[in-house]
């Protein structure tokens, strides 16, 4: 009688409760739904802000280097799951940036796609990844076939490791004929960039290759041809063009971590460190490497 007296709303609702559990269950559901619908709604929307943000950011370009650096030390900083959050959103941002340098007329100004790239590579760490496969006793295929994949997930890059291995075995292929016609050294062929990087659009990216001997850039056209062929049993909108350099396999792994080197005899997957920033901020310093047979 005591709490009728004192708190009478309060002593009706609760005896009002007691006697119907279906409305306390009702209620429950419903502040439980809210809970866990408001998790993902509130997460897609910081993760489309984060976009943009980063879009903004880094389409303006760089004079240096410590831009990349300092977005990958804030997301080294943060806890797993979050990091992975911080890739996505970079994987979504990546191809919205621009890859040329913005202010092209600016002194060593840096594209923010290149920027981007060099943020991946100190987060990403694969010369680890592979490491720590290797060591467990996986082949160099494997490795690739893993490093890839992650790649995929990360950018919806829509080409497989069988892909990239396929066109190297065809340039692999090539290199005995051609090398009866050239004295000097064994002819090397190195693939590098985004392609081989699980990072290419299939419509407007290029296929970075390097040969030693400037004689097989007469090989460009024919190449290429093969190459989208390829690629356009499985992606017909494939259009890719082919870069043809002299660049030593180091020169992409700067940026990209992961090379091809193709002789006739074998095909290596060069993997690099990080490189670091040199004594001019808008320079970077080939990293080490390790080698795994494909």
């Amino acid at each position: 009688m005591e709490l009728q007296n004192r708190g009478f709303p309060l002593y009706r609702l609760l005896n009002c409760l007691c006697r119907r559990p279906a409305i306390v269950l009702s209620i429950f559901f419903l502040l439980f739904t809210q809970s866990v619908t408001a998790t993902p709604v509130c997460a897609h929307v910081f993760a489309n802000h984060r976009e943009d943000q980063l879009i903004s950011e880094f389409s303006k370009g760089s004079k240096d280097f410590f831009l990349a650096r300092h977005l990958a030390k804030k997301i080294q900083s943060e806890t797993t799951e979050q990091q992975l959050e911080e890739l996505k959103i970079i994987g979504q941002a990546y191809r919205q940036v621009p890859k040329k340098d913005p202010n092209p007329l600016a002194a060593w100004h840096i594209g923010g796609r290149r920027l981007l790239d060099y943020t991946l590579a100190l987060v990403q760490r694969h010369d680890l990844k592979f490491a720590e496969g290797h060591a467990a006793g996986k082949s160099g295929k494997e490795l690739y076939q893993n490093f890839l994949l992650e790649q995929k997930q990360l950018f919806g890059t829509r080409y497989d490791a069988q892909d990239v291995i396929l066109y190297a075995e065809y340039l692999q292929s090539q290199l005995p004929a051609l090398q009866t016609t050239h004295s000097g050294p064994a002819l090397t062929i190195i693939l590098g960039g985004s392609f081989i990087n699980g990072k290419a659009q299939l419509k407007t990216s290029d296929l970075d290759i390097s040969v030693n001997q400037p004689a097989l850039m007469k090989m460009k056209d024919a190449w290429e041809q093969k190459f989208n062929a390829l690629l356009k049993e499985k992606n017909p909108e494939s259009n890719m063009t082919l870069e043809m350099h002299g660049e030593p396999a180091g020169f992409y792994g700067k940026i990209n971590p992961v090379v091809f080197v193709i002789t006739a005899e074998k095909i290596t997957v060069q993997v690099f460190e990080p490189a670091q920033i040199g004594t001019r901020p808008s320079d970077l310093q080939t990293g080490k490497s390790a080698n795994y047979p494909l």
